[in-house]
């Protein structure tokens, strides 16, 4: 008689289903993967740092108040980017003060308060910008910003 079953080790004999279980595992990850994220609804797109009051606002205004706060949004993120890289030789000349010996308070405090006077600059032409934009709006979408605005998170525009 001829046995079509060769001999295996007790050790082989243990391994095989572990390796059945193994593969049928990653399987049922990779099919998981990759068809699990097609029926999963998607967050809306992570913008700039307006992009929760923006998402807010959608539905609730006019399409021409839309077209305006949404116009200055975006303006207002390029003023910051803006913001950001014109502070970059103040925060440089602070960093300087604060890694030199002796320490000298004078020269750090002349940093601070220049590295402020800009951003005060920069937060008062964006204050102007929104007072321009916002008596631009109609009554209905003045109100209707300014629930947005409540229902935001706490932070710096809520």
């Amino acid at each position: 008689m001829i046995d079509h079953n060769p001999p295996t080790s007790g050790a082989a004999q243990r391994l095989i289903p572990l390796a059945l279980l193994v593969s049928l595992g990653l399987n049922l990850f990779f099919a998981g993967w990759l068809f699990g994220s097609g029926f999963r609804p998607h967050p809306p797109p992570m913008g700039g740092p307006f992009h929760v009051l923006e998402h807010q606002l959608e539905g609730r205004l006019s399409p021409d108040g839309m077209a305006k706060v949404g116009g200055l949004l975006r303006e207002l993120e390029a003023g910051m980017h803006g913001q950001f890289d014109s502070g970059d030789a103040l925060r440089r000349r602070l960093h300087a003060t604060l890694v030199a010996e002796p320490f000298n308070r004078d020269d750090f405090m002349r940093a601070a308060d220049a590295l402020s006077a800009g951003r005060a600059k920069f937060d008062n032409n964006a204050a102007q910008r929104v007072a321009d934009v916002l008596a631009a709006l109609s009554a209905t979408d003045r109100a209707s910003f300014a629930d947005a605005l409540l229902s935001l998170p706490p932070g710096p525009l809520g």
